[in-house]
C-alpha cells in the first residue's frame, strides 16, 4: 500500500503516536479505530488483530 505511519494515521483519524502504540501492542484500537485500519489496509479486524 505504501502508505507512511503520518499518511494510515490521518487516513485512520488518529495520531501517529496512537498509531505506533497500537501496532506496537500497548494499547488496544478502540472499535471504531479498528474497523478504520482494516477498511484503509483493504483487511478485516481479524486479521490486523487475530486472537
Amino acid at each position: 500500500m505504501g502508505l507512511t505511519q503520518d499518511q494510515l494515521a490521518k487516513k485512520v483519524g488518529v495520531t501517529r503516536a496512537r498509531l505506533e502504540q497500537i501496532e506496537n501492542s500497548k494499547r488496544e484500537p478502540r472499535l471504531g479505530e479498528a474497523k478504520r485500519l482494516a477498511e484503509v489496509l483493504d483487511s478485516s479486524i481479524e486479521e490486523l488483530f487475530p486472537s
